[in-house]
């Protein structure tokens, strides 16, 4: 591989390690022409590396047809990135969340019912975020399968000449917070047929629906099964994304901002083959919490990575101020965190916070985060 992941950030082509002081730029949120203002404005801050999702949904124009132009031209962010003295970090998902409607899923994919993921009921299982509650797709559908092949295919026909050392691009995300979309009762999900097959490949019995303490045995091997769910399906995200020719590069996935005892760090990185995060979002009093979250990464990962250290939040989070703010990320790095993506680095709709504005100008947070950087 040309980059991997290393105890202390990026190891290069040359050898030479690259810290991760990265921030979040979603260019297809921008106008073009201020791609340029805004990463230069980030680099003066002190951040080295661009992170991006690039959304499956706000490329695909119909099944089998992407719009790389304009705002969305991929290619063009790429090269303004390696202008401007900086590396690249690529989130293709297919979920990417970012606050999207349907979290990047295009919407006639969710359309189709056959694909989506079932409750022991049988009935499709529905994801209550803002703005829009939305059925999610089973990531053991051979179906979803089959559409999402297509998106990262084409996704590596974009991008795939220019991975390190040919461009900037030093690392790719593999999917994106994968804890069952958040339902984590025990019977709740995944119950599609084709999860039902993985099931009966891990344990012939009937797959159970409901707690019986005369059939604790299977329960709990439903419950091991569910964590190997997890990790089977970012295995075949990976398989994906090298057979599109893009395993040159390190990889890595992010935990979602929850308790370390709801994921299983290790089983993920050893699917995707790199390092697996966990995003960090808090207030202030809540500085036990970051603190588990930065220790768990400091002891169950070849590189304590936080894929999201939040400035600011979706509106309809606890408000974090600017002091919660900036008391999260100094825990966060006291508890052993060596590697982070602020997120975000230019502020845009459905977010409030940031390094920058939306125009492009220097935040708050930017005076008190720039000389943390410079001493990094």
């Amino acid at each position: 591989m040309s980059t991997r992941f290393r105890a202390q950030g990026i190891e290069l082509a040359d050898g030479s390690c690259l810290p991760i002081h990265s921030a979040e730029f979603h260019y297809w949120r921008s106008e073009r022409e201020s791609w340029g203002k805004a990463l230069a404005a980030l680099k003066d801050i002190g951040i080295n590396i661009i992170s991006s999702y690039v959304p499956w949904s706000v490329h695909e124009r119909s099944k089998g047809v992407f719009d790389f132009t304009g705002p969305r031209d991929v290619r063009a962010f790429i090269d303004e990135v390696e202008a401007a003295g900086l590396h690249l970090m690529l989130r293709p998902g297919p979920h990417i969340n970012a606050e999207l409607t349907h979290f990047g899923f295009p919407e006639r994919v969710l359309a189709q019912k056959s694909l989506l993921a079932r409750s022991a009921r049988g009935t499709p299982l529905w994801l209550p975020a803002p703005p829009k509650f939305f059925p999610v797709p089973s990531y053991a559908s051979s179906e979803f399968q089959a559409e999402v092949k297509q998106w990262l295919s084409a996704f590596a026909e974009q991008v795939a000449a220019r991975l390190h050392p040919h461009g900037p691009i030093v690392a790719l995300q593999v999917d994106n917070e994968m804890q069952m979309f958040w339902r984590l009762a025990a019977f709740d999900s995944d119950y599609h047929p084709d999860a039902l097959r993985w099931w009966r490949e891990f344990d012939d019995r009937p797959a159970p629906t409901e707690y019986r303490e005369d059939e604790l045995g299977v329960v709990l091997s439903w419950l091991r099964f569910k964590e190997s769910y997890v990790a089977r399906s970012l295995g075949w995200i990976t398989d994906m994304l090298i057979e599109g020719g893009l395993g040159s590069v390190a990889r890595y996935h992010n935990l979602p901002p929850s308790r370390p005892a709801l994921c299983h760090g290790p089983d993920a990185a050893r699917a995707i083959g790199g390092v697996v995060g966990m995003d960090v979002y808090d207030v202030a009093s809540g500085y036990r919490r970051v603190r588990e979250r930065a220790n768990y990464l400091a002891s169950s990962s070849e590189l304590a990575f936080a894929p999201e250290l939040g400035l600011g939040g979706p509106p309809w989070f606890p408000i974090m101020s600017e002091e919660d703010q900036r008391n999260v990320m100094l825990g966060a790095l006291a508890g052993g965190v060596h590697a982070f993506n602020l997120y975000m680095g230019v502020g845009r709709e459905r977010w409030y916070g940031g390094l920058l504005d939306a125009d492009g100008a220097p935040s708050a947070t930017a005076e008190w985060l720039t000389p943390l950087l410079a001493a990094l």
